[in-house]
């Protein structure tokens, strides 16, 4: 059985606003630990965003019959995140100087697996949807 494009997002959505919600409720404490909120909330906004690509452009992937295809689609897809996720980092840097908020930074990065761990359990059940 095929499942529907929300259904398989569904978790993706679930994490983004569990950490949401959390960098709200700590606003004042990472404030306090120089991590600056409103980075990690833009950071989560954008790896949601592209997980969701993702996981957008494997399901069409997995609709053609080559195997070569789909690997092809899928590595590109995630080489696509990995290098935009890197680019914006090093905008931010750039655009930020001297305020920029390095451990907000390695906040995202942590949240960055969250999503990593989330895309992968998605994938393996869409494969055994097939």
């Amino acid at each position: 059985m095929k499942k529907n494009l929300f259904s398989l997002l569904l978790p993706l959505l679930i994490a983004a606003c569990i950490i949401a919600i959390l960098t709200v409720l700590a606003w004042d404490a990472l404030r306090t630990k120089h991590i600056e909120p409103v980075v990690v909330m833009v950071a989560n906004a954008i790896l949601l965003l592209t997980s969701c690509l993702n996981i957008f452009f494997q399901q069409v992937n997995l609709t053609k019959s080559n195997p070569q295809a789909v690997m092809r689609g899928i590595i590109g897809a995630t080489m696509f995140k990995l290098f935009f996720l890197a680019s914006v980092v090093i905008v931010y840097l750039v655009a930020a100087g001297e305020k920029r908020s390095v451990y907000a930074i390695l906040v995202s990065m942590g949240c960055y697996i969250v999503y990593s761990w989330i895309e992968t359990r998605i994938s393996l059940q869409m494969k055994s949807n097939k």
